[in-house]
């Protein structure tokens, strides 16, 4: 984890938090939506870059007890926002240093509009990390965009085809990746869906 990055999601979460960044709320109900065909009760999930906790907030409210959720963000002010004020427990880490649970891994690695913000020079280690924190049946639930994030181009590398192939490369296999839009603020966004399997 570098400094920079630590400096720029913590600046980002604050513009977040104050509404000077609107977070997309049509992307996150169909994000919400694809979750949900999911059985996360008695199941493991570790959220890879929570950022404002959107997701993790309400999967822990409608799961309550019956969820082990772990959320995990370069941000150091998201940590402890979310940590003291929505109760999800968080660690802060980068893809490079992922919790471990015993003894059999998370069931879940929940990976939303985050992947493409992963250092290249991360990525190989971050992607063995996610492997081997994940259970033997464990799948990899993912939101990628497919339009320019808008974020600072120094923390915004994208995650193309190619990315994708590397990232299952001896790991996993995808069993789900499809496209799909939503308008917001009368702009159509391009993102895509993509469910893996640990191999």
């Amino acid at each position: 984890m570098r400094d920079p990055e630590v400096a720029y999601w913590n600046n980002n979460f604050k513009m977040m938090k104050e509404n000077l960044v609107a977070d997309n709320i049509w992307k996150r109900q169909q994000i919400l939506i694809k979750l949900l065909a999911h059985d996360f009760i008695d199941k493991k999930v570790l959220e890879i870059g929570v950022g404002f906790g959107s997701i993790a907030f309400i999967l822990k409210r409608l799961f309550l007890d019956k969820i082990r959720y772990i959320g995990t963000d370069v941000s150091t002010t998201a940590c402890n926002f979310l940590h003291h004020n929505c109760g999800v427990e968080m660690v802060h880490a980068d893809i490079t240093n992922l919790p471990r649970i015993q003894p059999d891994g998370f069931d879940f690695i929940i990976a939303l509009d985050v992947l493409e913000h992963i250092n290249p020079e991360d990525r190989e280690l971050g992607y063995n990390g996610m492997h081997d924190t994940l259970s033997q049946n464990g799948k990899v639930l993912i939101n990628n965009p497919l339009d320019e994030s808008g974020h600072d181009n120094n923390f915004d590398y994208g995650l193309d085809d190619n990315g994708i192939k590397d990232m299952c490369l001896n790991r996993f296999e995808i069993d789900i990746k499809e496209p799909y839009s939503v308008m917001a603020n009368k702009t159509l966004r391009n993102y895509e869906w993509i469910e893996m399997r640990k191999i």
